[in-house]
C-alpha cells in the first residue's frame, strides 16, 4: 500500500564562463582572403532553486521554480509542474508536465566576427513546453514500452540564417512530436533499449521550416 510522502529540495548555484578563441579561416583572395575569428568573452550567472514532490496513493505531484540571473540578462523565472498517475498495481504510468526554460546564446554566436556570423545583439532564447505520455511494464516479458507527445513554443530561438550569414533570433518557433521507447531485459545481466522520435518544427514568423531538423530520429543500445 502506498503512503503519503513529501520531498522538498532547494539550492543555490553560481557559474563563471570564460571563452577565448584564436583562429583564422583561410579563404582565397577572390572571397576576401583570410578571416580572423578571434574573440575573448566572459560572463557570470547564478540561480536559486526550490521544488517539492508529493506522493499520495497512486499520484505523484511535482512543482518547482528556478530563478536565474546572468551578466547582460534580466532575471528569468522558470517554473515546472508535473503529475504521474500509477493506477492499480503500478504497471502503467500516465504522466504530464509543463514548464518554462531559458538559455543564453553561445560565445561563438555572440562574439565571432561579423564575417563568421557573430551577432552581439542576440537575445537569450526562452521556451514554454509540455509533454503527456504513458508507460507500461509487461512483467512476464520483462518489457517496458512508452509513448509520449510533446510540444514547445520558443521565443528568440537562436538560429543561423544562411541568407544573411548571421546568427539571428527566430521570434516564434513551434516544435512538436512523438517519442516511442522500449526496454527489454532478456537476461539478468542484459538490457536492450530502443527509441524513435517523430519531430515537426515550424517557424511561425515566416511559416517555414528550420534547417537540420530531421523528421525522424532513432537509436538502440
Amino acid at each position: 500500500m502506498r503512503s503519503a510522502r513529501t520531498v522538498v529540495d532547494a539550492g543555490l548555484s553560481g557559474e563563471g564562463e570564460w571563452g577565448e578563441n584564436a583562429s583564422v579561416l583561410k579563404l582565397p583572395p577572390s572571397l576576401g582572403g583570410d578571416v580572423p575569428g578571434d574573440y575573448a568573452e566572459s560572463r557570470a550567472s547564478g540561480g536559486a532553486y526550490a521544488g517539492a514532490r508529493h506522493e499520495r496513493g497512486a499520484l505523484l505531484y511535482e512543482a518547482s521554480l528556478r530563478l536565474d540571473l546572468a551578466t547582460g540578462d534580466v532575471l528569468q523565472a522558470n517554473p515546472h509542474l508535473g503529475i504521474v498517475w500509477r493506477p492499480g498495481t503500478g504497471a502503467t504510468r500516465l504522466r504530464a508536465s509543463v514548464g518554462r526554460a531559458s538559455k543564453l546564446p553561445s560565445f561563438f554566436a555572440l562574439a565571432s566576427p561579423p564575417a563568421l556570423g557573430g551577432n552581439p545583439a542576440l537575445e537569450p532564447e526562452h521556451v514554454w513546453g509540455g509533454a503527456a505520455g504513458v508507460e507500461h511494464r509487461f512483467a512476464p516479458a520483462r518489457l517496458d514500452v512508452g509513448a509520449a507527445y510533446f510540444r514547445q513554443e520558443y521565443s528568440n530561438l537562436v538560429d543561423f540564417d544562411f541568407d544573411l550569414f548571421l546568427h539571428v533570433n527566430r521570434a516564434r518557433v513551434r516544435t512538436q512530436g512523438v517519442e516511442l521507447t522500449a526496454r527489454c531485459q532478456p537476461h539478468a545481466t542484459v538490457w536492450l533499449d530502443a527509441e524513435a522520435t517523430w519531430l515537426d518544427v515550424q517557424d511561425l514568423e515566416t511559416d517555414g521550416t528550420l534547417l537540420h531538423t530531421p523528421e525522424w530520429t532513432g537509436g538502440g543500445r
